[in-house]
């Protein structure tokens, strides 16, 4: 997760996973991999530094693999508070 810098909010610590993500070898890889089964929350807590709506902007990155190809993704997001 990358968030945008702002004067409205500050980020407190790294994102949290839950659960936390199955570790497993992967020898085409050569690497231990990380994974997610199901569904998954991912949480950042912010401090709010203003009283107005603010705009929390930022892009997160993650890679989906098949059989024969890995994709990776990084979409934008944007939300209000």
């Amino acid at each position: 997760f990358n968030f945008s810098s702002s004067n409205d909010y500050k980020i407190l610590g790294k994102v949290v996973e839950s659960p936390k993500p199955k570790v497993e070898h992967d020898d085409i890889f050569e690497m231990d991999v990380q994974y997610f089964e199901g569904r998954a929350t991912l949480s950042q807590r912010i401090k709010l530094i203003s009283n107005k709506k603010i705009i929390i902007k930022g892009n997160f990155e993650y890679q989906v693999c098949f059989e024969d190809k890995c994709v990776i993704y990084n979409p934008d997001f944007e939300f209000e508070i």
